[in-house]
């Protein structure tokens, strides 16, 4: 139970930092301006941009304290991290 506490909680936040960072200004544009930071066509300069892309980048940083606060398994970690991005890109698509 604690887990799926963790894991709905967890996706909230992964859906609005990948949301304020790919698609918001931000307080004093810092968004905005992060975003411009990365201008060149390649895969980082699209991956910032793209919510899909960046939903799973977060979810990975953002199950890392999950993962130490419950002891988690390698392999429990991804799933969770994985799982957390899913749920936010589900939230995406039917918002």
């Amino acid at each position: 139970m604690e887990l799926f506490v963790w894991f709905i909680i967890t996706s909230l936040a992964v859906y609005r930092v990948a949301m304020m960072v790919s698609n918001e200004e931000g307080p004093f544009r810092l968004f905005e301006r992060f975003r411009n930071l990365f201008t060149e066509p390649n895969w980082i300069g699209r991956g910032v941009r793209c919510f899909l892309c960046l939903s799973f980048w977060v979810g990975l940083i953002v199950a890392i304290p999950v993962a130490i606060s419950l002891p988690l398994t390698v392999l429990t970690y991804l799933v969770f991290a994985v799982g957390t991005s899913g749920m936010a890109v589900f939230l995406f698509k039917f918002r």
